[in-house]
């Protein structure tokens, strides 16, 4: 394949992929820090995802062995709490979210393979072949 289209075809693959790869890693780093939950850590868990916890309370313990629990719910507007919408964006959504993300893990191997080959190309134009050292002009090759 001509270097030419090599470039246009890296160029054409690599804006469709800034897009995906922008989100994946905007909702990445979200979910890492913890902040759509008003938390620190990664979001996977259930307290992240909105739901409710129980916790027991030394208060109510009865002191042996059993404790009474009560729930906590976390202050949230209706619908879907953000961390549970980043989360199915990032590592959701079944079948389809599975497709995306082998997709895109394809075309970022494949966008690699391609500027792999255009490197090779174009170091191979410029005279430095395989060794790494400019190689030197034939003898009399050089002008009088």
């Amino acid at each position: 394949m001509k270097e030419v289209n090599l470039r246009i075809r890296h160029r054409q693959l690599g804006m469709v992929l800034a897009l995906f790869l922008v989100l994946q890693a905007a909702t990445g780093l979200l979910l890492s820090t913890g902040l759509p939950t008003g938390g620190a850590g990664h979001a996977h868990g259930e307290q992240a995802a909105g739901t409710t916890t129980a916790r027991p309370t030394t208060e109510e313990s009865h002191g042996h062995g059993e404790a009474d629990t009560h729930e906590t719910p976390h202050a949230r507007e209706p619908g879907p709490s953000p961390a549970i919408i980043l989360m199915t964006i990032h590592h959701g959504g079944g079948t389809i979210g599975t497709v995306y993300r082998v997709l895109l893990a394809t075309g970022i191997v494949v966008q690699a393979l391609l500027g792999v080959l255009i490197f090779f190309k174009i170091r191979s134009r410029s005279g430095r072949g395989g060794s790494g050292k400019p190689q030197r002009p034939p003898e009399g090759s050089q002008g009088s």
